[in-house]
């Protein structure tokens, strides 16, 4: 169950500025890589390389995501 909506956006390195600019105006706001990575632990989503490791299998994870 997530504490909090959220989303990941992908676009491509050329559409970040417009991206950023439009998510400003809409009344987002900075808050940091501190901040993400404090919220990915809040809501138990683990980063491959710090919580996942290579020699991890994806089923062994327990992760309902894709």
């Amino acid at each position: 169950m997530s504490l909090c909506p959220h989303y990941e956006l992908w676009v491509q390195a050329f559409q970040i500025s417009a991206l950023w600019e439009a998510l400003i105006e809409a009344g987002a706001f900075p808050v940091g890589a501190d901040a993400l990575d404090s919220f990915r632990i809040a809501e138990g989503i683990p980063a491959y390389g710090i919580d996942i490791a290579e020699k991890d299998l994806a089923q062994e994870t327990s992760q309902m995501r894709r």
